[in-house]
């Protein structure tokens, strides 16, 4: 379930978050929609691999270790056209598949030098943010 003011802690999780530049195991996409989830609904899907990587090699030996993102986020996926504001999407950014944050008419994702902002048209995968 979503807090009490879920979309007021959204905005405001958005507003710190905007001009915080990528860091593995800090600040890189799949901690900002772990981050973002956590400040709507108080439980952390990450909890589980905060702080156990500090680059893309210990990222990505972590997702393969749990058998996919999807494995590692334990949210209910849903169809991508069904997402809605403070949901988790999962974009294509450069070639690469990110997770990012449903904002209702653009989709937030975390690149080099803070957010970055997407149309949900390009939202390929996504998941109910309800824990």
């Amino acid at each position: 379930m979503r807090i009490e003011q879920w979309s007021t802690a959204l905005h405001d999780f958005i507003e710190v978050r905007r001009s915080t530049p990528f860091s593995w195991g800090g600040s890189d996409c799949c901690l900002f929609a772990a981050d973002a989830v956590q400040a709507i609904t108080g439980t952390d899907f990450a909890a589980a691999w905060r702080g156990k990587y500090a680059d893309a090699r210990g990222a990505h030996a972590l997702i393969a270790d749990a058998g996919g993102v999807d494995k590692m986020i334990r949210l209910d996926e849903i169809e991508p056209n069904y997402a809605q504001r403070g949901d988790v999407a999962m974009i294509d950014m450069g070639g690469r598949d990110v997770l990012a944050i449903h904002l209702g008419e653009i989709v937030a994702g975390q690149g080099v030098d803070g957010l970055v902002f997407f149309s949900p048209a390009l939202v390929k995968r996504a998941w109910k943010s309800r824990a």
